[in-house]
């Protein structure tokens, strides 16, 4: 690019727009990286958690496997209801 030409001169304020913009984030990510870093704790705990009680992963698979007929049924259910086309009352 030739420098002086509009899009030199564009170029110029979008690097310098992009840099300002790089710059307020990383302020803001340090003003909160305390936060950040409660949030990182309570993930490791929670992957603890779920790491040494199996049956928090367990049970809703089970439940999930329960209620599949119920689940079938409704599917089924509202497939026929939807398919039977408008309905004519006599």
């Amino acid at each position: 690019m030739i420098p002086g030409s509009d899009d030199y001169k564009g170029n110029i304020a979008a690097a310098v727009a992009i840099g300002v913009g790089t710059l307020i984030y990383m302020i803001i990510i340090g003003c909160l990286w305390p936060d950040i870093k409660i949030g990182t704790s309570i993930m490791e705990a929670s992957g603890d958690f779920m790491s040494s009680n199996l049956k928090v992963i367990v049970v809703p698979i089970i439940a999930t496997i329960m209620f599949l007929p119920f689940i079938l049924w409704w599917a089924a259910t509202i497939i026929y209801l939807f398919g039977m086309g408008t309905p004519i009352y006599v």
